[in-house]
């Protein structure tokens, strides 16, 4: 956790709601290059 007691819980919770949204198009679009971000939802449909 980065802070202690609840504001440091608080903290955590919305830093992996925030980490949830998206999928993993939503991680590619934060993270990586927003341009291929539809690419990734792309290969998931081929499964």
């Amino acid at each position: 956790a980065v802070a202690a007691g609840p504001a440091g819980a608080l903290l955590d919770l919305a830093a992996a709601q925030r980490g949830a949204r998206g999928g993993p198009e939503g991680v590619v679009r934060r993270h990586g290059c927003s341009a291929y971000a539809p690419l990734v939802g792309a290969g998931s449909a081929a499964r």
